[in-house]
């Protein structure tokens, strides 16, 4: 539960920390647009890939895809 909580403060934090600020212009003419949405998106995914999951809920075995 501990890395859940600390890899969403690390996605709200890449989010409105980089993307909402002045950082991001920055950072965007530093690497340039396509590079910082590639690094934006692995890190938002690292951030939430690393942690753990527990299903609360399961799909009846007629809604299964």
């Amino acid at each position: 539960m501990a890395l859940l909580i600390v890899a969403a403060l690390v996605w709200v934090g890449v989010h409105v920390g980089i993307a909402g600020m002045r950082l991001r212009d920055a950072v965007v003419a530093k690497i340039g647009e396509g590079r910082f949405r590639g690094l934006f998106s692995l890190v938002s995914i690292l951030a939430l890939g690393r942690s753990a999951t527990t299903p609360l809920w399961y799909a009846p075995i007629g809604g299964w895809p």
